[in-house]
């Protein structure tokens, strides 16, 4: 009879370990059903591309995806280029998976002036003596990148349009030290010399009035 008893508790006991990990795979395939796929946006071109001045911006396209599912049709944009003022604008896609999880990416638009053909690109050597400092100026999609405008250690990226006749559009940008546009800076080019002369100003925050010149001089 003892005998009997013991068979029948370890049978019960047996039964609720069983139960245990019965219960605990079901949890586990709960978690792995839950596993969230975010949603990815890819746009056509980049994020950054060119507008001739006077022609309607045309969306090169998009495509959503979330996993291996195609969620194009369920994409947002928004966001608009003015195509008669030069200029920078940002249209935005925003997607959301079947969880409501979004997805946001953002495309620089640039209005610029396809009749300037001239290219800016190459290396340029700051013009100090106390400074060492050697930028990039980059083709874009019809305008041009300047790696750096400042003259300490720390970079300022600027980017411009060239506009014809020795004028330059300073486009809208942004710094650790505050932002800025075409109307708190200017741009030069001295085709002789090859050389480029920066004046830097912000146009809100705490360096708001600060200025600064910087000369670059083409080594190649």
């Amino acid at each position: 009879m003892k005998n009997f008893k013991n068979i029948i508790t370890l049978l019960f006991v047996g039964c609720m370990v069983l139960s245990v990990v019965s219960c605990k795979k079901e949890k586990d395939s709960e978690n792995l059903a839950k596993i969230t796929t975010y949603p990815t946006i890819i746009l056509e071109r980049g994020n950054a591309v060119g507008c001739p001045i006077g022609t309607e911006f045309v969306d090169p396209g998009y495509t959503a995806l979330e996993g291996s599912l195609d969620i194009t049709d369920q994409v947002t944009v928004s966001g608009s280029v003015n195509k008669d003022v030069f200029g920078k604008y940002a249209i935005e896609y925003k997607v959301q998976n079947a969880q409501g999880y979004e997805s946001t990416i953002t495309r620089t638009v640039v209005v610029y002036d396809p009749a300037q053909t001239v290219n800016y690109a190459g290396s340029f050597k700051l013009e100090s003596t106390t400074r060492d400092k050697t930028i990039t100026i980059t083709k874009m999609d019809g305008w041009f990148r300047m790696s750096d405008c400042w003259f300490q250690s720390a970079a300022i990226p600027v980017e411009f349009l060239d506009l014809g006749g020795g004028t330059f559009y300073v486009l809208q940008g942004n710094s650790n030290y505050g932002p800025f546009d075409n109307t708190s800076c200017t741009l030069t080019y001295d085709a002789g010399t090859e050389t480029f002369t920066f004046t830097g100003g912000f146009t809100s925050g705490v360096n708001v009035g600060a200025s600064w010149t910087t000369i670059w001089k083409k080594t190649n």
